[in-house]
């Protein structure tokens, strides 16, 4: 070939091969300009150690984790970044806590680290809450209801005698 250098690149960003002369390179890229979204994947029913608060160990996060953008859906539009999402709710009673991929509702879109809006679920499902959140490995955390929060402080209140009634006289 003379000096002249040829170039494939194969898979992405994967790497390349570069052929000069008679002599064959190749070049792995070190790291890549954007990587996938990794996030808590598990289910307290089938792992007790995904329940609150998690057990963040390295062992749990080497089989409990997942990197998202090779999980999604084939119906999902290819643009839609996917999230880290954490429910907490109860089937037939029981509290299960979920961690996942997944990828956001229309209303969600612009959501960064917040409460999920509204889920569908089956009548013998209940939610206690439920969070998204676009940083590694963000459904880690345990999150408060509001309504939960406002019962607490309602009831410290009234133990302290925070509430009391006031007489004005005119």
């Amino acid at each position: 070939m003379g000096g002249v250098s040829q170039v494939i690149v194969y898979h992405s960003i994967i790497g390349c091969i570069l052929k000069g002369s008679s002599e064959w390179y190749t070049l792995r890229s070190i790291s890549s300009k954007t990587s996938a979204l990794h996030c808590w994947s598990c289910s307290s029913d089938a792992t007790p150690d995904c329940a609150d608060p998690l057990n963040a160990t390295e062992h749990n996060k080497l089989f409990h984790t997942k990197a998202c953008e090779g999980t999604m859906s084939p119906h999902h539009y290819l643009n839609e970044k996917p999230v880290c999402r954490k429910t907490v709710q109860y089937v037939s009673g029981e509290r299960r806590v979920i961690r996942a991929c997944s990828v956001p509702n229309p209303d969600e879109r612009d959501i960064v680290d917040g409460p999920c809006t509204h889920l569908t679920t089956a009548s013998y499902i209940t939610i206690e809450s439920c969070h998204i959140c676009n940083t590694d490995y963000c459904n880690t955390a345990t999150y408060v209801s509001g309504s939960w929060l406002i019962s607490v402080a309602a009831m410290a209140a009234a133990a302290v005698g925070g509430f009391s009634t006031m007489s004005i006289a005119i």
